[in-house]
C-alpha cells in the first residue's frame, strides 16, 4: 500500500539525512563559480544553516510533535544562517515551517501549501530577488507542487516529480548561462537544493531513484 502521509519521525529522518548530505558535499558546492557573487562560500554558508538546525533537531525528545519539530527546524536554521545563501534557505524554511506545524502529518495537500509559503517567504525576504538562483528553483518547485495536488497524485510520486523538476530547473539555469556566454558553471545553491531534496527522498521511499 502507498504511504499518504508523513509523520513527524519520518520527517526527522528525512531532514537529518538531507543535512548530512548537505555537509558531506559543502566542499565541492564551493568549488563552483557562484551566480551572481562569485565567493566561493555557498556551500560552506548553507551547511552552516541547515546543521544549526539539524543540531536542535536531533535534541528533540522521540515523542515530539511536528509543532515541536517545526519549531526547532526554523529557530535553528534562522540562528544559523550565514550568507545570502544561507538565508534564503532559512527562510524558506522558515515559510515552510509555518504550514506544517499546525498538523500532526504531512499529505500532498500540505506539502503543496508549504511549499508555496516557502518560495513566498524567500522571496519577501529578499531586498532585490534576481532570478536564476535558488529562487527560481524554489519557485518552479512549488509551481510542480501546485500542479501535483490538482492531479491528486499520491505522495510517494510527488515527492519524484518534485526532485526531478528542481534538477530540470537546475539545468535550465545550467543552458542559459552557457548560451549568454557567461562565466558561470552552475549556481551552487541549486545544486545544494536539489542534492538535498534528493537525499530527502531516496531516505522516504527507503530505495534508490534514478532522478534525471
Amino acid at each position: 500500500m502507498a504511504t499518504s502521509n508523513i509523520d513527524v519521525k519520518m520527517l526527522s529522518k528525512m531532514f537529518l539525512a538531507g543535512a548530512n548530505a548537505l555537509e558531506a558535499q559543502k566542499e565541492y558546492i564551493n568549488e563552483l563559480n557562484v551566480f551572481p557573487v562569485p565567493d566561493g562560500d555557498t556551500g560552506t554558508n548553507m551547511s552552516l544553516t541547515i546543521m544549526s538546525a539539524a543540531k536542535e533537531i536531533s535534541e528533540l525528545p522521540e515523542d515530539s510533535t511536528i509543532e515541536q519539530f517545526s519549531k526547532a527546524l526554523s529557530s535553528g536554521s534562522l540562528r544559523g544562517a550565514r550568507g545570502n545563501s544561507g538565508v534564503i534557505l532559512s527562510q524558506l524554511i522558515r515559510g515552510f515551517t509555518k504550514v506544517i506545524k499546525t498538523e500532526t502529518e504531512i499529505n500532498v495537500t500540505v506539502l503543496t501549501n508549504a511549499t508555496q509559503k516557502a518560495v513566498e517567504t524567500a522571496y519577501k525576504a529578499v531586498m532585490k530577488p534576481k532570478e536564476g538562483t535558488i529562487l527560481t528553483v524554489a519557485k518552479g518547485a512549488a509551481d510542480m507542487a501546485n500542479e501535483l495536488v490538482s492531479k491528486q497524485m499520491i505522495l510517494k510520486y510527488s515527492w519524484v516529480k518534485l526532485s526531478n523538476t528542481v534538477n530540470m530547473y537546475y539545468h535550465r539555469l545550467l543552458k542559459c548561462f552557457r548560451y549568454l556566454k557567461k562565466p558561470v558553471l552552475s549556481t551552487p545553491a541549486d545544486r545544494d537544493f536539489w542534492k538535498y531534496l534528493k537525499v530527502h527522498i531516496t531516505h522516504y521511499l527507503e530505495k534508490r531513484f534514478l532522478l534525471l
